[in-house]
């Protein structure tokens, strides 16, 4: 069994850090501490929206670790586009998943989009466009997806100027979230910036 980091650094130096052909978060980003945490909080079982998720490469990592420590899971990975932006060998690992399910061509910005998902989730991560105005608008609509004691997680906020924009529009929604902003600044990226939000009980 492998942690996260491990897993992480694994398919980096088989795949690369680009998150167009595997996933960022623990190369040019330093989210995987956080993740690590999060995830050992649901050992009996974890169900995870995942937004943005261009060569699914975060995807394979939340598959590959829970799938390697018994943990029963259910994810759906949610894109803008049609298809992978690039073709990547371990796509084959969660394509032929059953527990894994894909949304493409889907706009998480938009109501119409949850609809039809059925939650609750114990995690939402939005890895999306990272615009200020989509992470807003995703947040809206995807918050009463996520279960009670859950955790919604914004990815790559644009600068720690925007923080206490994004965290007085989540009190507006729910005025007892708890709102912990993780910033990393990993490389000087002003982007290396989580805002962790846990809904209450």
């Amino acid at each position: 069994m492998h942690t996260l980091q491990e897993l992480c650094e694994q398919g980096t130096l088989r795949w690369g850090e680009d998150p167009a052909y595997f996933t960022d978060k623990g190369s040019w980003h330093s989210y995987i501490d956080t993740y690590q945490s999060l995830l050992d909080k649901y050992k009996s079982s974890i169900r995870i929206l995942d937004i943005g998720i261009r060569a699914g490469g975060s995807l394979w990592l939340w598959k590959t670790y829970c799938s390697q420590h018994g943990i029963p899971y259910t994810l759906i990975g949610m894109d803008i586009e049609p298809t992978y932006c690039n073709i990547r060998e371990f796509q084959a690992d969660i394509n032929d998943d059953p527990n894994v399910q894909f949304l493409w061509n889907t706009d998480s910005t938009l109501a119409d989009t949850y609809t039809n998902i059925t939650g609750p989730f114990e995690v939402i991560i939005d890895d999306g466009a990272h615009s200020l105005e989509s992470q807003i608008a995703a947040f809206g609509f995807a918050w009463p997806k996520l279960a009670n004691n859950g955790t919604y997680i914004i990815e790559d906020v644009q600068g720690e100027h925007l923080i206490p924009i994004i965290s007085n529009y989540i009190r507006a929604v729910e005025p007892t979230a708890i709102i912990t902003p993780h910033l990393g600044f990993k490389n000087n990226r002003i982007d290396d910036i989580l805002i962790v939000i846990t809904k209450p009980v």
